[in-house]
């Protein structure tokens, strides 16, 4: 899996996913902040067809802005589940699977690509551990792609893969460092 985020310009990305896509290699884009996360957008304002996106929802919404004002007025009251069955990521924007992380909620993401009327959405809760000591959230978007990746990598599915994500993200949210160095336990490394 070739894992590409939002501090590559839209030039690189472009090159990098065409490459990927002529050898059948899967591609995630990790928007990485507000600010690049637009870096995705080809000309025509769509998504670059890659395999997965993992956005927050604020990320996706930006991802979504349409120069239309009432369109993207509209958007900024739509829930993550509605702007994945609404907004085309499948159909319109060639993106076979958003994962958008909602924070205390958990994820949301597409089960399997498909029209609007078809498109199945899930939501993943939270990881309840029972610990509600959250020390800091540095790292918790990056722990929680590591875990996906690392999980779709080593042949889990794409529900397995979450969960294997959120309890990544959960450890970095326990962790006073980025990176909580108990992650390749979680792991199993």
């Amino acid at each position: 899996m070739l894992v590409l985020d939002g501090n590559l310009s839209n030039d690189v990305l472009k090159t990098l996913v065409a490459r990927a896509k002529m050898l059948r290699v899967p591609t995630l884009f990790e928007p990485v902040s507000l600010t690049k996360c637009r870096n995705i957008l080809g000309k025509d304002g769509k998504i670059l067809p890659v395999d997965y996106i993992t956005p927050n929802e604020e990320e996706l919404r930006s991802m979504l802005r349409h120069p239309d004002v009432a369109a993207s007025e509209a958007i900024e009251h739509m829930s993550a589940k509605t702007l994945i069955q609404r907004m085309g990521l499948h159909e319109e924007h060639g993106v076979t699977t958003a994962i958008v992380t909602v924070g205390a909620e958990g994820v949301v993401f597409s089960k399997e690509p498909g029209s609007f009327e078809s498109s199945q959405v899930a939501a993943a809760p939270p990881i309840a551990d029972g610990s509600n000591d959250v020390v800091n959230t540095t790292g918790c978007g990056d722990s929680f792609v590591g875990g996906f990746v690392h999980g779709i990598v080593s042949g889990k599915g794409k529900t397995e893969s979450i969960d294997l994500g959120q309890r990544c993200a959960r450890a970095a949210m326990l962790s006073e460092s980025a990176v909580n160095p108990q992650l390749a336990k979680l792991i199993k490394v």
